[in-house]
């Protein structure tokens, strides 16, 4: 799924965690941790979260990183000051609401 969304909206740079051995033929990176994944990455950073604080309309234009994920516990916490959090509210728990929320993610800033 996230190889067709890399694929299907252009994605420069795309980075998973945990390493997945079945995405190893992929030229994607892979990292042990998000912690990891987020050291390893420069510009504004967007977290997608179903408890954010910003709306979409409020992603800047230019680079930037869109952090999505961790259905578990959510991202937010990793997030810095000069980091944005958006939210993505979801109406049940879903055990993808990383992918989902990317597929929004991505057909909002594309289609502007």
């Amino acid at each position: 799924m996230w190889r067709q969304l890399r694929g299907a909206y252009g994605i420069d740079v795309f980075n998973v965690t945990p390493i997945v051995p079945v995405m190893s033929g992929v030229s994607i990176g892979h990292f042990s941790t998000m912690e990891e994944c987020l050291d390893a990455s420069t510009g504004i950073r967007i977290f997608f979260e179903p408890d954010g604080d910003c709306a979409l309309s409020d992603i800047p234009s230019g680079d930037k990183v869109l952090v999505f994920g961790n259905t578990n516990q959510g991202n937010g916490h990793l997030s810095r000051p000069e980091d944005i959090c958006v939210k993505i509210p979801s109406l049940n728990p879903t055990d993808l609401y990383g992918v989902n929320a990317a597929a929004i993610v991505l057909h909002y800033l594309h289609g502007q």
